[in-house]
């Protein structure tokens, strides 16, 4: 048997409420009450000149300032930077370390540890990223130079026999080539 109440009748009247609404219909009856739209991000930022106050620099765009815990270690590792930068000395993330670690033991800064975390940190404050060197065929040697070196090489490659002359690959003696990255704040020229 049925439960009473479950089927129920719909009168004409509760049809009508139940009529969904369509979004033209929706806009028509905000227009004919004047309701007006809610104001976009733009209008707000041009009405209250957010604009013009807002920062377009690197830091702007963090979440939060995190203060470095060794303040005059990074301090005095920042000026070593820039100086660094203005040479265009390689540096790599453990040069960075080293010297932060030195510059901490001068200063007396026992608890420095110069962790990964803390280079990643620093990195991010400082807006420092590693950067492939660009700019290297203005270095190279002009045709006259490279011809004298090759006769000279040569010269000395004749002293020996050719068992004992060995490829640069083959010698495992790559490990000593310069970088072809290096950490800076913008790309090197």
């Amino acid at each position: 048997m049925l439960a009473a109440g479950i089927n129920k009748a719909l009168t004409l009247d509760t049809k009508r409420k139940r009529t969904a609404i369509s979004g033209f219909t929706k806009r028509e009856i905000c227009q004919k009450l004047f309701v007006p739209s809610p104001p976009k991000q733009k209008d707000l930022a041009l009405i209250y000149n957010i604009s013009e106050q807002a920062d377009d620099s690197y830091n702007a765009q963090l979440k939060k300032e995190r203060l470095p815990g060794f303040p005059i270690t990074e301090k005095v590792l920042e000026r070593w930077l820039q100086y660094a930068f203005a040479r265009q000395i390689i540096l790599t993330d453990e040069i960075l370390i080293e010297k932060a670690k030195i510059f901490a033991s001068n200063i007396g800064e026992e608890h420095f540890r110069g962790s990964n975390g803390w280079l990643a940190r620093f990195k991010l404050r400082h807006g420092i990223r590693m950067y492939i060197k660009i700019g290297e065929s203005g270095n190279a040697p002009s045709e006259n130079k490279l011809n004298v070196e090759q006769e000279r090489l040569r010269a000395i490659i004749a002293q020996y026999p050719l068992d004992n002359v060995w490829n640069a690959d083959e010698t495992c003696i790559f490990w000593r080539q310069e970088p072809k990255k290096t950490l800076a704040t913008s790309p090197q020229q």
